[in-house]
């Protein structure tokens, strides 16, 4: 059904009094209905300030209320406020750079709550938001701060029962999880579904209590997922509000030997491109510090749009397909959404705006800032039944350039997915140590490799925006604890699951890196749960996390790592390493390929096994 726009705004000429659109419907048609214009480009000052920041200036400079009266209507308005009416905003600047002044943040009422790198989180008046993007260096942008958007019977599924059963349950290893909300996790560990206090430190980033039950479960569904597999581990968990945040928990992490973090957290409009951002930032400096980063490829599959800017009719409005300007979102009722535009930027300067319209294309919300700042939307029903939207996208230039949308939250869109490069930030992060999850319901996941139609129709797909074949793996969904009786879902459940098995094979060969521990689940998940299409895809990655049989003492080998060297940290290449590293009555597991080298005198009392494909000794295969 073709909708389409007239933008309110000229690039030549006065603007015009209103804004017209025209939708198709069956049996009737609505045509020409005039609709109040958004504010034009000269209400939104030309400075580093995202266009929410000034929306929120401005209405509390208008607003007569108490400030903890303020603070609550901003609450209401999707900001992160506090009682007397300042919003928490963060302030980036160029990679590399110190982050900004604080002299200038106080200067303007601020106060300083977190720096990271190049990057400040910072409690500031909202009246305030302007004057402080004006004082802001070159290279700087202020933006409203947000808090990480979560991503929502393991062990028996990926193998990982047996080795916890033998004494692989994680002793040895740390393994750290970074989320926003711990409540009822003094209720798990009463049940014994959490680890104890004795294996467990708690550092909280955030600006509410550890357990706040406003802040939600969803770390301790992390943390339940990831100890079923892993309960001898010792534990670090982070809570945090912000990004800012998230990258300090893991410089604590590395200074703490951590050894695996489980991140079921998504971040949008930090960057397009692979390693692009802070984000990905994070999670490369874990990855340099020799920790697996667990992260969630994100649950967008059904709720992301991506498309070359298309405007065949010249009125500035992106056109989905054919001449519909429109994308329809059916919202549940009572909801609060979130929506979010990036662009690509390589290869000029581009500026889009992001609106959306009621049933009745009245506007309703708007993103239009001037400094070529991704946009966001923060949005809530105000009805007590679903309510249809619709989002529009608008280019302030004309020229075109690949851009996507996300929705965080829970429409039902009608019209216009995208599963496609549907992961989510610092799913880009191409360092191999960096490993995105998607999710595969657990009853789903004995499937043979081969199978199709096993992965969550929510998973996130690749590639990434830079073509990248994402996710990685995946982990097993919906298993049970006390956070989530009935089942706790998504890529969120799935990375901990993933990550709780790595730490449980990790503590098998202790004496493996890192790399080595990610080289090998890669290449079980490749052998017994390649799902889809043979090798590498765009829905499963690699395949789903399963663990070959437990067995003490073993050591693998596979020529194609290249260790000559025979470091205990990878694979081995020669067959004669891995005998004189192995004790007695140990196990060898050949990964097929053929070792022609002679092994004369290599006697010693071994259990040899080869999975995936037949190994050949003291021959070519």
């Amino acid at each position: 059904m073709p909708r389409d726009i007239r933008h309110p705004r000229c690039r030549s000429g006065p603007l015009p009094a209103a804004l017209t659109l025209v939708l198709m419907l069956l049996p009737m048609a609505v045509a020409g209905q005039d609709l109040t214009a958004p504010p034009p480009p000269s209400d939104v000052p030309a400075l580093p300030l995202h266009a929410r920041l000034w929306q929120a200036e401005t209405f509390a400079r208008t607003s007569t209320a108490p400030p903890s009266v303020l603070a609550a209507q901003l609450r209401s308005r999707g900001f992160e406020a506090r009682d007397d009416g300042s919003v928490m905003v963060v302030i980036t600047g160029p990679r590399g750079s110190d982050p900004v002044p604080a002299a200038t943040v106080a200067s303007h009422g601020g106060e300083i709550r977190r720096t990271w790198r190049h990057r400040t989180s910072a409690w500031l008046p909202a009246s305030r938001a302007s004057a402080l993007a004006a004082a802001l260096p070159d290279g700087f942008v202020l933006r409203p701060a947000r808090r990480p958007h979560p991503v929502d019977e393991g062990p028996a599924v990926v193998g990982s029962e047996q080795y916890v059963a033998g004494g692989a349950d994680g002793s040895g290893k740390v393994i750290a999880v970074i989320d926003a909300g711990y409540d009822e996790l003094t209720e798990a560990r009463a049940a014994g579904a959490a680890p104890p206090l004795s294996s467990t430190e708690f550092f909280n980033y955030s600006d509410t209590s550890f357990e706040d039950e406003d802040d939600g479960p969803h770390g301790t569904g992390c943390v339940e997922a990831a100890y079923d597999h892993c309960p001898g581990a010792q534990w670090r968990l982070y809570k945090i509000d912000t990004l800012t945040d998230a990258a300090t928990a893991v410089d604590d992490a590395i200074d703490a030997g951590v050894d695996v973090i489980t991140h079921s957290i998504s971040y949008f409009n930090e960057g397009w491109a692979d390693d692009d951002g802070d984000a990905c930032a994070m999670a490369q400096e874990a990855a340099d510090a020799g920790i697996l980063f667990f992260t969630a490829a994100g649950n967008s599959a059904r709720r992301h749009h991506q498309a070359m800017f298309d405007d065949p009719d010249g009125d500035g409005w992106h056109n989905f397909a054919g001449s519909d300007e429109l994308l329809r979102i059916t919202e549940p009722a009572e909801a609060a959404t979130d929506f979010y535009l990036s662009w690509d930027r390589t290869g000029g300067s581009f500026n889009y705006d992001l609106y959306l319209y009621d049933d009745d294309l009245e506007v309703i919300a708007s993103s239009t800032s001037l400094f070529e700042i991704y946009e966001s939307i923060d949005w809530s029903t105000d009805s007590g039944s679903s309510q249809d939207v619709h989002l529009a996208v608008f280019s302030n230039d004309g020229d075109a350039t690949t851009f996507e949308v996300f929705e965080a939250k829970a429409g039902d869109w009608q019209e216009y997915e995208v599963p496609a490069s549907s992961t989510t930030t610092p799913s880009n992060t191409t360092d191999p140590d960096v490993i995105s999850v998607g999710a595969v319901h657990w009853n789903q996941f004995g499937q043979p490799s081969g199978a199709t139609g096993v992965l969550a129709s929510y998973s996130s797909h690749g590639p990434s925006n830079s073509g990248m074949t994402l996710p990685d793996l995946c982990g097993p969904t919906s298993t049970t604890g006390v956070a989530y009786p009935s089942g706790f879902s998504g890529t969120s459940c799935a990375t901990p699951n993933a990550a709780g098995a790595a730490v449980a094979f990790w503590s098998s060969a202790p004496d493996l890196s890192a790399t080595g521990v990610r080289y090998l689940l890669m290449e079980q998940a490749g052998i017994f749960r390649d799902w889809g299409v043979a090798g590498d895809d765009d829905l499963h990655g690699r395949g789903g996390v399963q663990l070959h049989d437990h067995a003490p003492d073993t050591s693998w080998i596979d020529r194609r790592v290249g260790n000559t060297v025979g470091y205990p940290t990878l694979p081995y290449f020669f067959v004669g390493q891995a005998v004189l590293n192995t004790p007695e009555g140990g196990r060898l597991v050949f990964l097929g390929q053929g070792y022609p080298e002679a092994l004369d005198g290599l006697d010693k009392p071994l259990r040899l096994e080869s999975i995936g494909w037949s190994a050949v000794l003291g021959g070519t295969r």
